[in-house]
């Protein structure tokens, strides 16, 4: 009997080693020294992304790249017609890619759309309505069922930046802008927004006074705004955001102590839950670029330290995403994060688990609790490496995943 479990645990093991890794790939080429913050990306989920403007220190760039994923390698394409831009947003609707606001070369900030068809490689600006409301920066972007919606951001007022709560659908077929209910957080830019389904899910960033945790769903139906459970993560602006498999991924970002974050979080959106998987292992930045091809997430450049001349030009990506630890558990109502950890898990609603044993890698129990009440564990004392969580529910579920002490 003892064989066969430690023969488990060696395939559970062996299987987390492998499940998700990070593998730099080919440096972005553009450029003077290369790195920059403040451009957008976007794909076709296959194996082309495209990567457009940004900044380094008062450098405004409008070049143009095409990252392929087979051969990892760039290519350079005409650049951008609408000319110098950084803090700009895409959202893509089938193979159309729509581009828009941002600030020029001379400062000015831009209420364009431009769209761009990834088959036939062609931008054109005629093919979409003039947005009729102010033009801004750092906005918030999404696609929920083949439409466009984007919100918040910043604009500028006498030299003051001024934050916006707007909320806009666009609808390629009618080629129509209609405002919809305002962002119900209030005032905001440097959101996270991506949508699943037939729900578009919006929050975090920051106001004129501070960072902020709050996060809502958006149904488009009803034009409706209800506010979610936040993320465990702590308050961040300027993070990245990409969709695989109906979950969202959430990278790095910056903090309010203007401390850049490695953290990589997942959400579930069928039934809310957060859960923190492998961390970023290279530079934490805030402001960078992210995009999937081939159910693979990757993520880079962005700003590293306090100036926009602190900026990278790395690629990484993030693939074999596997079922999270508590994907049956969360079905259940329980939660247990963060994994990677570092000295403690929490786990929401620890009632309705029976027996919670933690082994090593020999198979030792090096942790035991029956009929948990505690909603935090502290496991400070482990050493860093692999170990296997066993849950037992009271209702009967039995879960064996790994956890990986930092």
């Amino acid at each position: 009997m003892k064989k066969l479990f430690l023969f488990t645990l060696l395939n559970l093991l062996l299987h987390s080693v492998f499940a998700q890794t990070w593998t730099q790939k080919s440096n972005f080429p553009g450029g003077g020294n290369n790195g920059r913050m403040a451009s957008t990306s976007f794909s076709n989920n296959q194996n082309s992304a495209f990567v457009l403007g940004g900044l380094k220190g008062n450098v405004r760039f409008h070049d143009f790249w095409q990252y392929d994923a087979v051969n990892d390698t760039w290519l350079q394409k005409p650049n951008f017609p609408g000319g110098t831009i950084y803090g700009h947003i895409s959202f893509v609707i089938d193979s159309m890619a729509y581009v828009g606001f941002g600030v020029n070369q001379s400062g000015n900030l831009g209420s364009q759309f431009w769209a761009y068809n990834m088959n036939t490689e062609v931008w054109s600006r005629t093919i979409i309505a003039p947005f009729p409301g102010d033009g801004r920066i750092f906005t918030s972007a999404m696609t929920i069922n083949s439409k466009g919606y984007v919100g918040g951001g910043a604009k500028y007022v006498g030299g003051n930046m001024v934050y916006l709560d707007d909320f806009w659908e666009y609808d390629p077929i009618l080629n129509t802008w209609t405002q919809k209910a305002n962002y119900p957080g209030g005032l905001r830019a440097e959101m996270i927004s991506f949508g699943i389904g037939n729900k578009g899910y919006m929050g975090y960033g920051e106001n004129s006074s501070s960072f902020l945790t709050d996060f809502h769903e958006y149904n488009p139906t009803t034009d409706v705004w209800t506010l979610l459970p936040g993320s465990p993560s702590s308050p961040i602006a300027f993070g990245s955001v990409v969709t695989v498999n109906n979950k969202a991924y959430i990278l790095g970002g910056e903090f309010q102590n203007l401390v850049n974050s490695r953290d990589v979080w997942e959400f579930t959106a069928s039934n809310n839950s957060w859960q923190q998987i492998l961390s970023f292992p290279d530079t934490p930045r805030h402001n960078a670029i992210t995009f999937v091809l081939n159910n693979n997430i990757y993520y880079g450049m962005g700003q590293f330290g306090s100036s926009s001349s602190h900026v990278t030009d790395d690629l990484w990506m993030l693939g074999d995403l596997v079922t999270s630890i508590n994907s049956e558990l969360s079905n259940n109502g329980v939660l247990i994060y963060p994994n990677p950890f570092q000295n403690n898990i929490r786990i929401t609603d620890p009632d309705k688990i029976k027996t919670l044993n933690i082994y090593n890698t020999q198979g030792q129990v090096v942790y035991s609790k029956v009929n948990m009440t505690t909603e935090e564990i502290n496991l400070s004392f482990l050493s860093t490496g692999l170990y296997v969580l066993k849950v037992v529910t009271h209702s009967g579920l039995t879960m064996e995943e790994k956890l990986i002490k930092q």
